[in-house]
């Protein structure tokens, strides 16, 4: 029996959204799973191009003026399913992040 051994270092919230992934190539519309500081799990029904080390942007679109970017890596692809690497592009961007994650904790503990 193997154990899996948990990675993470940042907290990771079950979020449903649309997005874009952005690549010197171009964008792709995908579906947001679920969302930490350091990472994002997207679901993509159209094939996806991008190789591990090549650098993505991926655009969360909340219904704001503004998305949060978010830029990083491809970590891993299940089907459909593209893990990422990636942080916030910018001290506005990780105060979105933050008060999106402290509205998902306050409404999960209310």
């Amino acid at each position: 029996m193997s154990i899996h051994k948990e990675r993470r270092n940042f907290p990771r919230i079950q979020l449903r959204a649309n997005a874009e992934l952005e690549t010197a190539a171009g964008r792709w519309p995908v579906q947001l799973v679920d969302l930490s500081f350091s990472g994002a799990l997207v679901a993509c029904s159209l094939p996806f191009p991008p190789s591990r080390s090549e650098t993505v942007t991926l655009h969360i679109n909340l219904n704001q003026d503004h998305p949060i970017l978010m830029r990083g890596h491809l970590v891993h692809s299940n089907g459909s399913y593209l893990g990422l690497e990636c942080s916030p592009t910018g001290v506005d961007q990780r105060a979105s992040l933050r008060k999106l994650f402290s509205h998902k904790n306050n409404a999960t503990l209310g």
